[in-house]
This record gives structure tokens, C-alpha cells and sequence, in this order.
């Protein structure tokens, strides 16, 4: 099982390694393997999951939601974080 490690002294907790799915569009997987995906991770006691609005084209948090509206149980063992102002050097996306 993977450590927890607490930021602060009243919380948040996270788990000491991170998913991160920058890379999730990349991965060509239908939302009934990503979920399969999440819970090996969740299993292994990786409940931290990054995000950010950009990942993906703007895709992968669209894609996220979708394997979690069917198995929504999974949110209650997970931890989100995300960021903000990233913003791509060019107007192509």
C-alpha cells in the first residue's frame, strides 16, 4: 500500500505518489477500462489524481467525469487536484 502523507496538521491528506493524466486522451481508453484503470490505482492506495483544465487538448477531465458517472462510488476513495492560469504559448488549441 502506498504512504499518505499529510500537508498540514489539520489536513489535507494525499497519497505519497500521484496519478496524473496529463497523458489520459493518449491512452485511446473507452470510460469502462479507464474506470477498471482507476480502481487498480485506487487499489494500490494511489487516491491522489492530478488534473488540469488544459490536459488533453481540454479533453481528459471531460473524459474523467464520463468514467466516473458510471462507477460514482470511486470519487468518495479519491483526492482531486488541479491548478489554474496554465495557459498554451499559442492559439492552435
Amino acid at each position: 500500500m502506498v504512504q499518505r502523507i499529510t500537508i498540514a496538521p489539520q489536513g489535507p491528506e494525499f497519497s505519497h505518489f500521484v496519478m496524473g493524466y496529463w497523458r489520459l486522451m493518449d491512452w485511446n481508453m473507452s470510460a469502462r477500462q479507464l474506470v477498471s484503470f482507476i480502481e487498480e490505482h485506487l487499489d494500490l492506495g494511489v487516491t491522489t489524481v492530478d488534473h488540469a483544465d488544459i490536459y488533453g487538448g481540454y479533453q481528459c477531465e471531460a473524459a474523467f467525469g464520463e468514467a466516473l458517472k458510471l462507477a460514482p462510488h470511486l470519487r468518495e476513495r479519491m483526492e482531486i487536484v488541479s491548478k489554474c492560469n496554465i495557459r498554451y504559448r499559442d492559439d492552435r488549441v
